[in-house]
Parts: structure tokens; sequence; C-alpha cells
């Protein structure tokens, strides 16, 4: 019995130890976060990062304004920590917006040749659905504004 007992408990230890490490890999090996809303986009890697938005001209007409983003390597690594775990573990909405009232958000980790999303649509304030989505807006929201 206690032979059985070991190989389960080791079995146990290295599951969890094997999950924790893919993990840290998804968190480690990102090429880009990119965040997405109706008017504004977010573009963050460890090299370069800036947004993108689109601003009304006095003629009616958009054009898109690029701004240089920077964010130390902490926050870069905090980024990818929030989105992975918003793509991860979804918060869902139960309020959605009708006739294009409420913003779309995107929320995407680029790996290179890979990339995984969550998308809101339709959301009132996807900054308030989770303790992850709020630390996400906080860091974005201190370099440039973007929608709650």
């Amino acid at each position: 019995m206690s032979i059985i007992s070991s190989i389960l408990v080791s079995t146990i230890i290295y599951s969890c130890s094997q999950k924790k490490e893919k993990t840290d890999t998804n968190l480690k090996e990102y090429c880009e976060i990119i965040f997405k809303s109706n008017k504004k986009n977010v573009y963050v890697d460890n090299h370069y990062s800036y947004s993108e938005e689109l601003v009304k001209q006095k003629n009616g007409k958009y054009e898109k304004i690029e701004k240089k983003l920077t964010f130390t390597k902490k926050e870069c690594d905090s980024l990818a920590k929030y989105a992975y775990q918003i793509i991860k573990n979804p918060t869902l909405s139960h309020t959605i917006l009708t006739c294009g009232a409420g913003e779309n958000i995107s929320i995407e980790i680029s790996y290179c040749g890979t990339s995984i999303a969550c998308k809101y649509s339709s959301i009132e304030s996807w900054s308030t659905l989770s303790n992850d989505n709020r630390k996400l807006y906080n860091i974005l929201n201190s370099k440039t504004a973007i929608p709650k």
C-alpha cells in the first residue's frame, strides 16, 4: 500500500510541476501583446511599444495617430501575465450594450507564429470584470488613455 501511495504522490507532483513549467514558458516566450478597442490599439513587446488611435479631424475624416510608449521589462512581464490569465480563464460579461453603444475589446498574445486571444463584444466595462482585467487596464492606462 505504501508503494502505491508513493507512486500516486510522485505522479501528482510531476503533473503539477509540468503545468507550472508550461505556463512560465507561455509567459516568457511571447513576441507581442496586443490590445485593441474600437478606436485605439496598443502593441507591446520588449523592444518597441506603441499605440495607434483613430482621431476625428475637423473635416470629419479619421486620421491614425501613432504614439511611442515605454514599458519597463517588469511592466511587460506583468502585462503578459495578466493577458495570459484573462485569455486562459476569461470572465464572462452578463451585461451587453446594444446598438453599438459598448466597446469591442480584444486582448491577444502573439508567440510569433501563433496567437491566443480573448474578445469582449459590446461590453460596458471590461476593466472591472476581474482582478486581472483591472490590473491589465491600470498598466496600459498609465501609459495611454484606453477605454474601460
